[in-house]
């Protein structure tokens, strides 16, 4: 029984076999039995008064048969009295020697007293341990076996008679060996007050599996071990069985864990679509009519240029892998070591978390993981999508080349201030599109910003920039790209093209990502594009197709506008109470095409988009209106010329008496006076003699829409509707231009990105009035220059015609303060045409213009901006209808009665003295 184990659970137990429950009776005693013999293997202790009492507390127990005495069959040389083992109070004799083996327990002797004596301690040295009960009696094994096959259901009887019979033989032999053991070679370690207990059904189990198996020492006859240690090493070894078994189950639990963790992210991973790796959306570009770029269109995230692998320099590509992915051509997407890499150095600085991505992975990550998610990298969340970067990686490289792939990511990658890719970085920050007109120190700045754009952005940052850009020069000098020498010089050398953008830039108030010169034009040309009626095209098309878009401006007279509108020189000084400075539009159209050369909106550009007065703003045109909707619709009627008389008088109709600007009335008068002089009364008779009808349609045939009906507001007459400064400059254009009323035009081709033309809009034009209408009005407003209120306008030799134009305040607002809401110049010559408004926004008490007229300011602004657009053009001194022979033919005036042919009034003749 040695090899039997003791059950782990211990406490204070008495033996009784006669327990009322069948399996608790047998397996309590036996448990004890065991534990007792276990204990002393083990310990190899000495028996002491104490162990006395407990052996004999342990077989007086109830229903536990007596045993008779057994003597040691070799008692030692020198006997010395040991305490007893008995019941009684009284000390035992000396024991005689017992038969061996023991005799069958009687049932009479069951409160016999059982008396074992003890060696002296000084005999306990070198003891020689002999197994007195290797060998179990036949009837022992039927015992035993008949023990092992009583059924669980079994009578309490039965199993009591079997235990009562088994616990009599195995005690028997138990106390012999005890006692023997005890004499020979006793232990000075106490035997241990407490026994086990167990439940029914555990011990009989138990027992069962050590005997079938061969595990019990007793029932197979093997003995006890030799050795004292043996039972303690197998119970390590059992330990360390367990414990690698559960270390094993916990980690086949967590790689299972793992595995599932691993199936649900990839299925959670973005779709595999190659079409945004290969449909990119590229910036566009606005050029000139000289084919110069003036500005680059791009929608938010999407400022990218696209290039071709063929088109990176080598110096380029070999910097860029140097600092970010070294193995590029080696691994399969990943990098296992720097992945590794990465995690030591967050451990060590997780303010400063790494996280080893190679340039498929980071291409994998801009391509295909929403914005919100890519800042993520800790948690859960972080290894997640660590490892759909890794997915997707894998799909990159299985699909495409690794030139593809790094011309792909150097066409998608972002590089601060709205740049993406490469070629977009090259022109944001050194205005360089030819990749290689790049220096070694500007490729190593670019090469670094990719890791951190905003934290390396030079324009905000420079100190941090300039660090991170000596980095990357001391890799390139590692790796042999550039020598030593020029590591030292390139590290020294300035940001002298950024410092130039960022001053330019902001002058206008724009980002650095924001390339737009002439930024009122690039507007107009925008809406243009979009306009149904017009051009058409989508935002996404103009924003993201990588469109080339050549355009009609002028650079030149589009600078010198912007200057000139800008200059507080120019315009009224403290026009306003609070402050606000007077505002301005000016628009330069091209006669013969309808191209717009030049376009301000404004005295400022102050933000995207921002209101641009030259086509959006609407304002009362004054005067200038006349022209067209008076004198031009009169002379088409063919019964009016320029020496059609008038008289200028006070004039009411239907209760509106308009007034002259200047006050005062001139008598009868031909239109070329009016014309020059801006006479309203003549006007607005005109107006009524050549029909209110014709005149308004006359009006909206060159585009211009007024209020009301034709025959119901007299006042349109005088200017009372409005217009913007880009429609009177069309309006007027047909007058030098033979009376064909060109399109407004601003696009002559658009190209897209793989070099094909998706449209060329071609100039368009259509007659609006006869040619000689034309010619005679033209020669009507040649007078407004040489002898009218146009004076300022003059240039030079040059033919020059135009009108002037000014508004009047309300007089049910403002009664007769003397002000002015608009002043207006339009003005043309064989070339171009154009018009110029100042004014404010909005007009009240504290907003108009004192004392301006369209013949000053407005004129010397007109004239300041025509010059520069003529300085290098043939001078004309004559107008296109005269340079070609024609003759305006003139008729002659009729003068109303009553009027000489000067224009004034006749006399009444004196009576004849004769004739009384």
């Amino acid at each position: 029984m040695s090899d039997m184990k003791a059950l782990d659970n211990t406490s204070d137990s008495s033996l009784n076999p006669n327990n009322e429950n069948t399996g608790s009776g047998l397996e309590d005693i036996l448990d004890e039995i065991i534990l007792v013999e276990k204990n002393y293997e083990a310990q190899n202790h000495k028996a002491s008064e104490e162990e006395n009492a407990f052996l004999e507390d342990l077989l007086n127990a109830p229903g536990t048969p007596e045993l008779s005495p057994t003597p040691d069959p070799e008692p030692a040389p020198t006997p010395d009295p040991t305490p007893a083992l008995t019941p009684d109070p009284e000390p035992a004799a000396t024991p005689e020697p017992a038969p061996d083996p023991a005799p069958a327990p009687d049932p009479a002797n069951h409160n016999k007293t059982i008396r074992i004596d003890f060696p002296a301690k000084e005999s306990r040295k070198n003891p020689t341990v002999t197994d007195t009960s290797a060998d179990i009696s036949s009837a022992d094994a039927v015992i035993v076996e008949r023990i092992l096959n009583i059924d669980e259901s079994g009578s309490d009887e039965t199993v009591d008679e079997f235990v009562r019979e088994f616990q009599n033989r195995l005690l028997s032999s138990r106390m012999t060996e005890t006692a023997h053991k005890m004499e020979t070679s006793p232990s000075d370690k106490p035997l241990p007050t407490t026994l086990s207990s167990t439940g029914p059904g555990k011990f009989r189990k138990r027992f069962k599996s050590d005997v079938t198996s061969g595990s019990s020492g007793r029932v197979k006859g093997s003995g006890d071990p030799p050795d004292g240690n043996k039972p303690t090493t197998k119970k390590k070894h059992y330990i360390l069985q367990r414990m690698f078994l559960l270390s094993f189950i916990m980690f086949f639990v967590a790689c299972l864990g793992a595995g599932a963790f691993v199936w649900a992210t990839v299925q959670e991973t973005p779709e595999w679509d190659p079409s945004k790796l290969e449909n990119h959306k590229y910036a566009s570009f606005i050029y000139d009519n000289q084919n110069n770029k003036i500005a680059q269109l791009s929608a938010p995230g999407e400022n990218r240029l696209p290039v071709k692998y063929e088109e990176l320099p080598d110096l380029l590509k070999n910097t860029l892998l140097g600092v970010e992915d070294k193995r590029f051509y080696d691994h399969l997407g990943f990098d296992p070591v720097r992945i590794v890499k990465g995690a030591i150095n967050t451990a060590r600085n997780p303010t400063r978390p790494e996280g080893g991505s190679t340039l498929t992975v980071q291409l994998a990550k801009d391509t295909f993981i929403e914005f919100e998610d890519r800042s993520i990298r800790s948690g859960k969340d972080g290894v997640r999508r660590k490892l759909q970067e890794i997915v997707l990686s894998l799909q990159i490289e299985r699909n495409y080349t690794k030139e593809e792939i790094l011309t792909t990511y150097l066409t998608q990658i972002f590089f601060g201030h709205g740049a993406y890719g490469i070629r977009s970085a090259a022109l944001v920050y050194f205005g360089k599109e030819d990749l290689n007109d790049l220096t070694p120190p500007e490729i190593a700045l670019l090469c670094g910003l990719p890791q951190a754009p905003g934290e390396y952005d030079p324009y905000f940052y420079p100190e941090k920039a300039k660090a991170r850009r000596e980095l990357v020069l001391g890799v390139m000098s590692e790796n042999g790209l550039i020598t030593y020498e020029e590591y030292l010089t390139y590290r020294e050398e300035p940001f002298y093209f950024i410092d130039d953008i960022r001053e330019s830039l902001d002058e206008l108030n724009l980002g650095p990502g924001q390339m737009k010169q002439h930024p009122y034009f690039v507007d107009y040309v925008v809406n243009c594009l979009m306009d149904k009626n017009m051009y058409d095209l989508t935002y996404d098309q103009i924003y993201s197709g990588g469109l080339h878009i050549y355009t009609t401006l002028d650079s030149k007279v589009q600078a010198t506008a912007e200057k000139v509108m800008a200059d507080p020189a120019n315009f009224p000084p403290d026009a306003a109470s609070d402050g606000a400075p007077v505002q301005g539009a000016f628009v330069m159209l091209e006669n013969e095409t309808g191209n717009v050369v030049a376009m301000v909106g404004g005295r400022q550009y102050t933000k995207q988009l921002c209101f641009n007065r030259a086509w959006e703003g609407k304002r009362q045109v004054g005067s200038t209106a006349k022209p067209l909707i008076v004198y031009g619709p009169a002379l088409e009627t063919g019964r009016f010329d320029a020496n059609t008389v008038l008289v200028d008088e006070p004039f009411s109709y239907q209760g509106w008496s308009p007034k002259n600007a200047m006050g005062g009335y001139s008598g009868a008068i031909t239109m070329r006076t009016a014309v020059a002089s801006s006479i309203n009364i003549y006007a607005v008779k005109l107006y009524l003699a050549a029909g209110p009808e014709h005149c308004y349609n006359f009006a909206k045939n060159l585009g211009l829409e007024m209020i009301g009906s034709q025959a119901g507001f007299i006042s349109n007459s005088l200017g009372a509707f409005e217009a913007t400064p880009l429609e009177m400059a069309r309006a007027y254009s047909a007058y030098p231009n033979d009376g064909m009323l060109a399109d407004v035009r601003c696009v002559t081709k658009v190209v897209g990105f793989d070099g094909k033309v998706i449209m060329e809009p071609l100039p368009q034009s259509r007659r609006v009035m006869n040619e000689m209408t034309a010619y005679a009005m033209d020669e009507l407003l040649r007078g407004v220059i040489t002898n009218g209120t146009g004076r300022n306008a003059i240039i030079g030799n040059w033919y020059i015609c135009g009108k002037t134009g000014t508004t009047n305040l309300d007089y049910d607002i403002f009664g007769h303060v003397s002000g002015n809401p608009d002043a207006w110049f339009v003005g043309y010559n064989p070339l171009y045409t154009a018009s110029i408004w100042i004014g404010f926004d909005k007009t009240n008490w504290d907003h108009y213009l004192k004392l301006e007229y369209g013949g000053n300011r407005p004129a010397t602004i007109w004239n300041k901006i025509m010059t520069v657009a003529l300085e290098d053009k043939e001078v004309r001194t004559q107008p296109n209808w005269q340079m070609k022979g024609i003759n305006v033919p003139k008729k002659s005036s009729v003068w109303p009665e009553g009027y000489d042919s000067t224009g004034k009034k006749k006399k009444d003749p004196e009576p004849d003295a004769d004739s009384e």
